[in-house]
C-alpha cells in the first residue's frame, strides 16, 4: 500500500501507526512523505478525526506538534473536535480514553466544529 493510499476498509499507514501508538513509526512514514493530513476516499476522515473519536490524546497531540490540520472536514462536513466532543460523555467509561484532553488541544489549536 502506498504511504498515501488506503486499504478496501479506509486503513492508510500513518493511521494504522497511530492506532497503535507506534510514534516512531509514524515518525518514519511521514519523514518518507505521508501526508499528515491524507483523507480516506470512504469517509474523507484524517489521521486527527480518528485519533480524536479513540480519544488518543497521545496522538491528537503528536498530530498537532506536526501541524496537522484541524479544521479539514470529512464528507458529512464533521471536523476534528466534532469528533473529540461527541464521545465526552463516555470517557468516565474507560481511564484509557482522554476525550476532554484531546477535545483541550485540537480547541487550543484553533479547532471549530
Amino acid at each position: 500500500m502506498p504511504l498515501n493510499g488506503e486499504n478496501a476498509i479506509g486503513w492508510f499507514p500513518l493511521l494504522a501507526a497511530l492506532q497503535m501508538s507506534n510514534f516512531e513509526i509514524a515518525d518514519f512514514i511521514v519523514s518518507k512523505g505521508a501526508n499528515i493530513d491524507y483523507q480516506s476516499r470512504i469517509e474523507g476522515k484524517t489521521a486527527l478525526m480518528n485519533e480524536a473519536e479513540l480519544g488518543s490524546a497521545e496522538g491528537v497531540k503528536w498530530l498537532l506538534k506536526r501541524k496537522a490540520k484541524v479544521n479539514l472536514r470529512d464528507k458529512e462536513g464533521r471536523t476534528a473536535l466534532y469528533y473529540a466532543r461527541k464521545e465526552l460523555p463516555d470517557s468516565t467509561l474507560n481511564p484509557t480514553f482522554h476525550f476532554q484532553e484531546a477535545y483541550d488541544a485540537i480547541k487550543k489549536a484553533g479547532g471549530v466544529e
